[in-house]
């Protein structure tokens, strides 16, 4: 009988191979998820900027952080990702 955790255990592969992946799909799940938030949320925060009365570079600003820090954070991941795989410690 089949079982995933007797194939992780019974495999191969090097060590931590198996955690990698599970970090790597959670990754791409969250990056689905932090999409779909700047989705939702941005309107809110537009919608905010226009009852206080923003100026049209007030309101780019407030409409353009949460995809920026979005994209930013991926980068960072990826940057940390790589700097823990070369020091050993992933």
């Amino acid at each position: 009988m089949y079982s995933p955790i007797t194939a992780a255990t019974a495999s191969p592969d090097p060590p931590g191979h198996v955690t990698r992946h599970f970090v790597r799909n959670a990754i791409i799940a969250w990056g689905f998820g932090a999409a779909f938030f700047n989705v939702a949320q941005g309107a809110v925060f537009t919608a905010f900027a226009l009852n206080i009365g923003a100026n049209d570079f007030v309101f780019g600003v407030l409409g353009a952080a949460l995809p920026l820090m979005s994209v930013l954070q991926m980068a960072a991941a990826r940057a940390v990702q790589r700097t823990a795989i070369a020091s050993g410690r992933y």
